[in-house]
């Protein structure tokens, strides 16, 4: 559960709870909470008994929820970045979405985006690890909510003058929490850069032209050695977007490539018995699904008018038709967990039946028609998540201009509209099904006297009344 919450804190709260040393809410909370993810993990030795576990542990964690924060921020920034991930295992329980929007709010709030100077460090008499402690939490809020907006394909971009929190120094070289903060940061650029590209000002991401700070992050994620997440983020980089909206071959062969690397990462997860992450997963089963269909739609309708022009031929084939195959029984089975899920598994599985159906025509050597192309493209694109299941689409205008189609790195002016987030009404951070409901963290700015009266009492362990004066002196004008 780290960097949320210590190893250390968390065998202290066990004990308490253990020994019914007059935990707090917070202590069972966390305790039952972490229980709760971790449960989710034995599914794959026996799933009825897990998930069992799962649902009373849960049950514990959610009757202490109303009451933890009242007068302590800290652990409410803890308990809603230990929500956050539990909503990613179980998104029937808790809206990550939002779970992750109220840990950053209440980041800005604290004043934790902003670095404490030495000055102000030495009068509050803070040691280093309170800082680092501080720093932590921000940078663990911000790429939780980083890494839940990329798998809904919505741009979060801060400007660089937003923050001046550093990053936190860790224990040990082997920790691989800094490992996964770089790949945020490669996520959170590469969305911004070709999917919103009217939101770089100026060019802001990189130095000279876009087609050199193309090859660059080409090399950083193949230097980025975690298989799965890799291929999420070449398939991102490589399909249609926004700022490419007219790929390479070389790209489209590479969106080929990563969708098959994709599928096959998460069946041989699956038959692994360690799916867990259904909310991450089912985003990315889908869209590797839909690239994968596209990518074969294109080439066989290349194939249709100029024979041995697509590159299928250099593919196995019966790779390519078992992937086809693998991807809707996936989404079957999660639906299975995640009920939002089965109308995009029974969509997908009959278009994709269909692009197999003709798949399986050209690899027998018969003549593929292109007459049903554009009812096949017509079905897949109705079969992507739409704005009401969180999946946001980006739509194109009616024409791109061709600076933008060239990768030319200028471009005059927004041509893309703004992707759909279906948030006009927004959810619960727990579903209203549930007994208890986490109220939200508060956008409106606070007077000097409010807020010294809600918050004097916040984190006695990390922060005193002097240091809660200095955070909001940083953070109103960003509340507001």
């Amino acid at each position: 559960m780290y960097p949320a919450i210590d190893e250390s804190d968390l065998y202290l709260a066990c004990d308490r709870v253990h020994n019914n040393a007059e935990p707090s809410n917070y202590d069972i909370f966390c305790v039952h909470i972490t229980l709760a993810i971790s449960t989710n993990t034995l599914m794959q030795y026996d799933e009825k008994r897990a998930t069992s576990a799962t649902r009373g542990l849960w049950a514990t964690a959610r009757g202490h929820l109303d009451q933890i924060g009242s007068e302590n921020l800290q652990e409410r920034l803890q308990a809603l970045q230990l929500l956050t991930h539990y909503a990613c295992f179980n998104p029937q329980d808790a809206n990550c979405v939002n779970c992750g929007a109220a840990a950053t709010r209440l980041c800005l709030q604290l004043g934790l985006h902003h670095e404490l100077s030495d000055t102000t460090r030495t009068r509050l008499k803070l040691d280093s690890t309170t800082i680092n402690h501080r720093r932590r939490l921000f940078w663990n809020a911000y790429c939780l909510e980083v890494a839940i907006h990329t798998v809904l394909c919505r741009p979060f971009i801060w400007p660089k003058d937003a923050f001046t929190a550093k990053f936190p120094d860790f224990d040990t070289e082997s920790c691989p929490i800094p490992h996964v903060w770089r790949l945020r940061y490669m996520e959170a650029e590469i969305f911004s850069a070709m999917y919103h590209p009217h939101l770089a000002r100026n060019d802001q991401l990189w130095k000279d032209t876009f087609d050199e700070w193309f090859i660059g992050i080409q090399n950083r994620v193949d230097e980025w050695l975690l298989t799965t997440r890799k291929s999420c983020l070449t398939l991102r980089l490589n399909r249609p977007s926004p700022r490419y909206p007219t790929p390479t071959r070389r790209m489209q062969r590479k969106t080929l490539q990563s969708s098959i690397a994709l599928i096959r990462e998460f069946n041989t997860i699956d038959r692994m018995g360690k799916l867990f992450i259904i909310w991450h997963a089912a985003f990315f089963i889908v869209e590797s699904g839909v690239c994968l269909m596209a990518s074969i739609l294109t080439e066989l309708e290349s194939e249709c008018t100029h024979r041995g022009s697509s590159y299928l031929g250099n593919q196995d084939v019966a790779i390519l038709i078992c992937c086809m195959k693998t991807f809707p029984s996936l989404l079957r089975k999660l639906s299975r967990r995640r009920k939002q899920v089965t109308p995009h598994a029974s969509a997908l599985e009959a278009v994709s039946y269909l692009v197999l159906e003709k798949l399986e025509q050209w690899s027998s050597g018969d003549i593929v028609w292109g007459t049903d192309f554009e009812t096949l493209r017509r079905d897949r694109d109705n079969a992507a998540p739409s704005a009401h299941d969180a999946g946001a689409r980006v739509a194109l205008l009616e024409a791109a201009p061709k600076e933008l189609r060239g990768g030319n790195s200028r471009f005059a002016s927004a041509c893309f509209r703004v992707a759909r987030n279906g948030m006009g009404d927004i959810e619960p951070l727990i579903h209203p099904d549930n007994k208890y409901l986490v109220k939200r963290a508060r956008l409106a700015p606070f007077t000097k006297e409010r807020y010294a009266q809600e918050f004097a009492e916040t984190s006695k362990d990390h922060f005193d009344a002097a240091a809660i004066e200095v955070m909001f002196a940083h953070s109103l004008d960003t509340v507001r």
